[in-house]
């Protein structure tokens, strides 16, 4: 009797550990949401590092820290 349970535990346990758990409907859809999210930020980012670097030139340490003045 015992035998004839684990016959069946042992290939159902094996079915599941090869095709794994997959996502639900609604979860491939969030997921794919956030994808395309994550990759609109990216390219947001992007463009604005880009305008930024081309409207501001970045100051040089000598023009951003004045020197101080000698004194005798």
């Amino acid at each position: 009797m015992a035998f004839s349970r684990y016959a069946l535990l042992i290939p159902l346990s094996v079915g599941l550990l090869l095709t794994g758990c997959s996502r639900s409907p609604k979860e491939q859809l969030a997921y794919q949401h956030a994808e395309e999210q994550y990759q609109i930020n990216q390219r947001n980012a992007e463009r604005l590092r880009d305008r930024d670097d081309a409207q501001e030139p970045q100051p040089t340490l000598d023009a951003a820290v004045p020197a101080a003045p000698v004194r005798q």
